[in-house]
């Protein structure tokens, strides 16, 4: 006796998905603040007064010495020349921004040119 086999295949309940994850949320866009201009600067000249910052000093008798007011309010570089228009080397002293003293191996006389 043959007997008849049925086989039934039955399929099972299909699970349930996974739930889908949170999605993050995105970052904000940055904007750059510009700052405010500055007021433009008053219109103006330059106005240079040689005099003001340059002295020159004679000295007419030969001294090892020479003592200068010059009132300029800084200390300035000096320039020692003969009558000769040679360049003399010396030692220079600035006492404070208006004084200074010039010394000399050898008594001299001449120009000292300040600025």
């Amino acid at each position: 006796m043959s007997e008849n086999v049925i086989v039934v295949r039955a399929k099972g309940a299909r699970g349930s998905s996974g739930a889908q994850g949170v999605q993050g949320i995105q970052g904000l866009t940055g904007s750059g603040v510009q700052g405010v201009q500055g007021i433009q600067g008053a219109a103006g000249t330059l106005v240079f007064n040689v005099a003001l910052v340059s002295f020159t000093y004679e000295k007419q008798s030969n001294s090892t010495t020479w003592n200068i007011t010059h009132n300029l309010g800084f200390r300035p570089n000096v320039i020692v020349m003969d009558y000769g228009q040679n360049n003399i080397e010396c030692d220079i002293a600035h006492i404070d921004e208006n004084r200074l003293t010039l010394t000399f191996s050898d008594a001299i006389s001449g120009y000292a040119y300040l600025s």
